[in-house]
């Protein structure tokens, strides 16, 4: 057997409307991941661009007391219309790269109202 073919035709990931997931989602059976770089100390609340795999958000928060992670997850459950209690910070809680736990959504319904394209 071909060594090629072993990996031709792997199946992808769930989609979104294009066809493509961007590189900051991933789908998991019951939820999103999202990869995020976080800005804190920003001018205003905004969820901004893409970059290599994380999707740039910044806060007005400070990085102190957990507020700037509190505020990324208010911002992300606004945009989302969720609950507060389904957008969870999983990983990087004293970095600037972190992952959020998105419950009850597939990255096609995350990707639409954070105005993610395919990369």
């Amino acid at each position: 057997m071909r060594r090629d073919s072993v990996h031709a035709k792997l199946p992808g990931p769930q989609a979104g409307s294009d066809g493509v997931l961007p590189a900051c989602l991933q789908a998991c059976p019951a939820e999103t991941w999202l990869s995020v770089k976080l800005v804190p100390r920003a001018a205003r609340n905004q969820i901004g661009e893409v970059r290599g795999p994380h999707l740039v958000v910044r806060v007005t928060a400070p990085p102190v007391d957990e507020a700037a992670n509190r505020a990324l997850c208010e911002l992300l459950a606004e945009v989302l219309q969720l609950p507060p209690r389904l957008v969870q910070l999983s990983r990087g809680h004293h970095a600037r790269q972190k992952v959020v736990t998105i419950h009850q959504l597939h990255p096609g319904e995350v990707a639409l109202p954070l105005g993610l394209r395919s990369s």
